[in-house]
């Protein structure tokens, strides 16, 4: 068993780094080595194509429980806000079964519109691909339309690549015209990601990592938030804490502290659960 004051954020927990085609080069040979490690180590680490994480709530009111991806480290000239769709509302002591059934399949967005990028604004990506490790695509932006998106090429490395033309971000901002980017999972139970204004001419590098987290609070459905503000009370699910079954519990005690095991809970352990 495993016991954290953190509160918990689902997700994949992402390692990103944004930088321009003039970007240090040194810098983007270390991620790209980085992904190189982590898909070396994936070859001999069984994986699932669905993971689920069960939610008890012993507190004594009714809880709103949240999926988040964990923040990443991104070299970026704006913020990276968390953004999330993925929520159950669990009654205390609740009889039933309550799960997240997180599928493992990335998603990348884009999208553009009236709305400029930060805290509290919604941000829902007007177009999406489902996205591999290996993927480099491009995204062209254009003045009061959708963006598009297209596959340039495949990549050697263990990452995903995200690369924006040549707009005029500045002239657009002045007419009203706000862009956006985002990668993340869709879940049958919602959306869980990231989103952040792009830079023209720019190429971001993902290079996913299996970290999960959970909240709860006051959330809204893609609605941007602080990854800080979520962190400081988040606790940590790691790959290792499914185990062989792909299952983890995670319970919010009496006293208002997260409990991580991994395993479905003993009531629906014999229960097979279907996605």
């Amino acid at each position: 068993m495993k016991k954290t004051n953190l509160p918990i954020l689902l997700g994949i927990m992402l390692m990103v780094v944004s930088c321009s085609q003039e970007a240090d080069v040194v810098e983007e040979s270390n991620l790209l080595k980085e992904a190189d490690n982590i898909s070396n180590s994936k070859k001999v680490t069984e994986v699932a194509d669905f993971y689920n994480i069960y939610l008890v709530n012993r507190s004594p009111s009714e809880q709103n429980f949240w999926c988040f991806l964990q923040d990443p480290e991104i070299n970026t000239s704006g913020e990276v806000y968390a953004n999330s769709s993925t929520h159950l509302i669990i009654a205390p002591n609740y009889p039933g079964v309550n799960y997240f059934t997180i599928p493992l399949q990335y998603v990348i967005g884009a999208g553009a519109g009236n709305q400029a990028v930060g805290l509290d604004t919604r941000i829902v990506s007007s177009d999406s691909r489902d996205t591999e490790i290996g993927d480099h695509w491009g995204i062209e932006y254009l003045l009061h339309q959708g963006p598009n998106i297209v596959n340039i090429n495949k990549l050697p490395e263990a990452a995903i690549m995200l690369t924006s033309n040549p707009f005029d971000k500045i002239g657009f901002e002045n007419q009203g015209w706000y862009s956006n980017m985002s990668f993340g999972i869709q879940s049958s139970s919602g959306y869980i990601g990231m989103t952040w204004s792009p830079d023209p001419n720019q190429t971001t590098i993902i290079v996913p990592k299996f970290t999960f987290y959970i909240a709860t609070g006051d959330f809204q459905s893609n609605q941007l938030a602080d990854f800080t503000t979520i962190s400081s009370s988040a606790a940590e699910i790691t790959q290792n804490d499914f185990g062989q079954g792909f299952d983890v519990t995670v319970t919010l005690t009496e006293t208002g502290e997260w409990v991580v095991e991994t395993g479905a809970p003993n009531e629906v352990i014999d229960i097979p659960v279907k996605p």
